[in-house]
């Protein structure tokens, strides 16, 4: 099965394509990129849709799966990936799969036996974030709510009972308060680890599928978890999904 996976949720964005077999043991990443650049993500997304299809030889029809990061994340940045991706779907009839981007940072951990908190940057001086208890064998167990909150707040609550690995661009955020305080709980992730990968939410995504539980094109909507700012100046506006 060939899958297409993007996530926009924060500044970086990530373009995969990612083949998985019954047998795990073909798996493989045919391509994935993650871009820091300035340009927005509706001028850079579909071109390098393209460019990962053509340094692929494929092309859309050739997509068996579409997978896409829904967030919490940047508002605009998920409104164009979310939407691209279920018009893609919808006009090929192909099947769809949303993937939470804060699930997608904590994939590569998901194999310790510490728990995760990944952080996305949600700007005012909070963070969106979630914990999983993570067993040694890839399972992601979320033990809370998707959050937004300042960075303190997570050590306010109980959630966190032993050593926990953060990572996410909204480690930056909660860094000055880690260092401040020396909280025993923490282990930074190297920053590599602070962008969403393709690879993970087509890991995920295909996860999802295999279960026989995939997303309706014409309803998907990002996960915003608090309204916009205008939401907030005017609460009888509403962002469309």
């Amino acid at each position: 099965m060939i899958v297409l996976a993007v996530d926009t949720s924060m500044t970086s964005g990530t373009v995969g394509i990612v083949y998985f077999n019954d047998d795990n043991d073909h798996d493989a990443v045919l391509y994935e990129s993650v871009i820091q650049r300035v340009d927005t993500h509706n001028k850079r997304l579909l071109p390098e849709v393209d460019r990962a299809l053509k340094a692929t030889g494929l092309n859309l029809k050739d997509v068996d799966l579409f997978c896409v990061g829904i967030g919490p994340g940047s508002f605009t940045g998920l409104r164009i990936s979310v939407t691209t991706v279920k018009c893609l779907a919808w006009s090929l009839n192909k099947p769809v799969v949303g993937v939470p981007s804060l699930d997608a940072l904590a994939v590569p951990f998901a194999w310790s036996p510490l728990s995760v908190c990944p952080l996305i940057d949600a700007r005012k001086k909070e963070v969106y974030w979630t914990v999983f208890k993570c067993n040694g064998t890839g399972a992601l167990n979320r033990i809370c709510d998707y959050m937004v909150s300042p960075p303190e707040e997570i050590f306010n609550t109980s959630i966190l009972d032993g050593p926990t690995i953060f990572c996410g661009d909204g480690r930056k955020v909660f860094r000055s308060f880690l260092i401040k305080t020396g909280s025993q709980l923490a282990r930074e992730a190297p920053p590599i680890f602070d962008s969403v990968r393709a690879s993970s939410i087509a890991f995920l995504g295909y996860r999802r599928f295999r279960r026989g539980n995939v997303d309706d094109p014409l309803t998907l909507v990002p996960l915003y978890i608090r309204p916009s700012g205008a939401e907030i100046k005017n609460p009888n506006i509403r962002i469309p999904g």
